[in-house]
């Protein structure tokens, strides 16, 4: 007696694969087969659907391989719908990753790559792409490698212990470091010195001489030079006075901070066109005070005859009541406490006047070191 029953119900057919659009590198797996339909009554099992078309090949035959998201799984299919991929037009190869529900070409980003180098954009043409990387590990790292030289790579260590004391603030580190402008780079040139570059060439650096020993040098090697601005200056011009009044030597001002200790030496090159006037010296030409002060004469200048050689006070004069008239240099050490900040500023003159006119040479300094006790 011939089947009357219903017809054997067939599978639906499986998803299709995802073409790709450019044909840049781009082959997808097919989507999987439909399930067997249920038999009919007293009939036989119904027909496997068909299998989805396979995306096309890449042009350039390379063949790498996307996994599409299995729509079948719950949570695959929601990965699906959040994370939009979609393959790029143009002559370079990449994807568009679109925000969840997003405007094209405004919520989205770009990766792509030149054969060269690897780019993510912003596809909406303003305002800047975040890679974020997290994770529940407290000593996560992002670190880009060249792969062909051993030893060389940069991490950011978001939360890197950076001073050594339990405190997370983050750091970055290299086997050699550059931070570069368009005309200079601070650059890390190995473990033990730090460089600055300025027009292309390394020409200053600071280099670890020793365990506790940090030396100036010439870029790389070679001695280098330090300069300490704010605790050295020099006469720039010759000074005269004829009056017997103290008068700034204004060139050798220098600002002291409150509250630092300091020490060092004024060395002022003098003479007087008569000798029998003398010369005369104290450092009351600035605004800032100090406490613990003594200033005195280091050694006796040649051809003086010395007065008062020692002074607690910014306005205790030191004297050298007869001089000679060629120049000699008169040598005062220095030692304070700064009490309210301001300025520092050295005076000289004629002890007394009658005819004589004193100098202080241009090249005369003082130098002043901050001092950590």
């Amino acid at each position: 007696m011939p089947w009357t029953g219903p017809v054997p119900l067939t599978g639906r057919p499986g998803p299709p694969g995802y073409p790709g659009e450019d044909g840049e590198d781009a082959v997808f797996i097919p989507g999987p087969a439909g399930a067997a339909g249920a038999a009919g009554a007293a009939g036989a099992a119904g027909v496997a659907g068909a299998v989805g078309p396979i995306g096309q090949r890449g042009e350039d035959g390379d063949d790498d391989i996307f996994n599409l998201f299995d729509v079948s799984s719950p949570s695959e299919a929601h990965l699906a719908r959040v994370f939009n991929l979609y393959p790029l037009g143009g002559t370079n190869g990449g994807i568009i990753v679109r925000q969840k529900g997003g405007t094209p070409g405004t919520n989205e980003t770009q990766i792509s790559d030149t054969g060269t180098d690897l780019y993510i954009a912003n596809q909406a043409g303003s305002g800047t792409v975040t890679v974020d990387i997290s994770s529940g590990n407290d000593d996560i790292a992002f670190t880009i490698r060249r792969k062909d030289i051993t030893g060389r790579y940069i991490s950011f260590i978001p939360s890197h212990d950076a001073l050594g004391t339990g405190a997370r603030g983050g750091a970055i580190r290299s086997s050699a470091l550059g931070i570069q402008s368009d005309n200079s780079i601070v650059g890390f040139d190995g473990p033990t010195l730090f460089t600055i570059r300025t027009a292309g060439a390394t020409d200053a650096g600071w280099k670890r001489v020793a365990a506790g020993v940090l030396g100036p040098t010439l870029g790389t090697t070679g001695a280098g030079w330090f300069q300490n601005t704010a605790g050295r200056s020099r006469l720039t011009a010759d000074a005269t006075e004829s009056a017997g009044a103290l008068t700034n030597l204004s060139d050798l001002t220098q600002t002291l901070i409150a509250g630092r200790k300091y020490t060092g030496f004024a060395k002022i090159a003098a003479s007087n066109s008569t000798g029998a006037d003398g010369l005369q010296f104290d450092f009351n030409g600035g605004t800032a005070t100090m406490t613990s002060f003594r200033a005195g004469f280091e050694e006796q200048a040649i051809g003086a005859t010395l007065g008062t050689i020692m002074g607690t006070t910014l306005s205790t004069a030191l004297t050298a009541t007869v001089v000679s008239t060629s120049d000699a240099w008169y040598v005062i050490a220095i030692s304070f406490v700064c009490n309210a900040g301001g300025t520092f500023t050295p005076r000289f003159a004629e002890v007394s006047h009658t005819t004589g006119t004193a100098t202080a040479r241009l090249g005369s300094y003082l130098w002043l070191e901050d001092m950590s006790n």
